[in-house]
């Protein structure tokens, strides 16, 4: 009987352990320090992470967590983390990514630098015309001008993007902005018509010709020829010798040449029809004082500083090619 007792007991005790293997308490306390692991790595890189409120594994290993400011935080199986803030945008931090705060500070740390924008001329696209027309005037032609304005409503879709970089310790953010606007212009646009009232001009050994051509694609163009002519005494007239083409421009189909002359904009109506935001981390190591390598898992590239009125930062894929020109922001 006692051996009996002593049977039971033991099975008792395999049952507890056990029991204390699956407590869902401890499992519990597991994954809450993996998560806050995860969520004190994430402080050292980004502001605006809050405290873990549901947690969720898949099937295929990754763990999905929700804090209380609306991000969603997904850590796959490889330690690659993408966020989705309560805005939309997608963060994308791999496994390679490593923040130390502790790294020495320089120039670079805490520096923001944003897209370029340059404000390039906009050439006269009316200056060969116009050049043209005071050509057949200085010859002799009689050109008649006529004012012309044109009501029109236009719809355009621009496509855009926009790049910031945040530079941190030792890894640095590079956000993308995609943004598709949709633009429906009103206005009135002016040009001025010139009509060439004479096709020839001239009767001795020299004259002058405007001849309207239309090439095999379509396109008109006005040209002026210096035609020679020989005087033949035989026949008491001028014979043709040669041409020779001085000048030409692109034409209208209604034989006139035309200059752009202004635009008024009578009202502009803009939506935005999508817009994505994509940031995305790489660890960056100084090459120079003036050049950086950053990488990821992914990619890799060179950032050329230019020191000029305004520092600006250039980058560059390994093989050379820019791909994008940021000016300093802030530091």
């Amino acid at each position: 009987m006692k051996t009996k007792y002593l049977i039971v007991a033991a099975l008792c005790c395999i049952v507890m352990v056990a029991c204390q293997s699956n407590d869902p308490d401890k499992n519990t306390g597991n994954d809450n320090k993996t998560n806050n692991e995860v969520i004190e790595g994430l402080n050292d890189l980004i502001d605006g992470i809050g405290n873990v409120v549901d947690t969720k594994t898949l099937e295929d290993g990754s763990i999905v967590m929700t804090d209380d400011k609306g991000n969603t935080i997904t850590k796959d199986k490889e330690g690659n983390i993408t966020i989705v803030s309560k805005e939309g945008e997608t963060i994308l931090i791999d496994n390679s990514i490593k923040e130390d705060p502790s790294a020495a500070k320089d120039k670079w740390y805490n520096s923001t630098w944003k897209s370029a924008k340059y404000n390039e001329p906009i050439p006269d696209m009316n200056y060969r015309k116009r050049q043209f027309v005071a050509t057949l005037k200085e010859y002799g032609f009689v050109v008649e001008e006529v004012n012309v304005n044109k009501d029109s409503i236009e719809i355009n879709i621009d496509d855009s993007d926009e790049y910031t970089i945040h530079f941190r310790n030792t890894t640095a953010s590079l956000q993308k902005v995609s943004t598709s606007t949709h633009h429906t212009y009103n206005g009135t646009y002016h040009f001025k018509r010139y009509d060439v009232m004479q096709k020839t001009i001239g009767d001795g050994e020299i004259r002058y010709r405007f001849e309207i051509t239309n090439n095999d694609w379509g396109n008109y163009s006005a040209d002026l020829f210096e035609d020679i002519y020989e005087y033949n005494y035989d026949s008491e007239s001028y014979i043709f010798v040669e041409s020779r083409g001085i000048d030409g421009v692109g034409l209208e189909k209604d034989d006139a040449i035309y200059t752009y002359e202004g635009y008024d904009n009578n009202s502009t109506k803009e939506e935005v029809v999508s817009k994505d935001v994509t940031t995305t981390y790489f660890n960056y190591r100084r090459l120079s004082n003036t050049q950086i390598a950053a990488s990821n898992n992914s990619v890799s590239y060179i950032l050329k500083e230019d020191d000029g009125s305004t520092p600006e930062l250039d980058v560059y894929d390994l093989q050379g090619n820019r791909l994008i020109s940021l000016e300093l922001v802030s530091l």
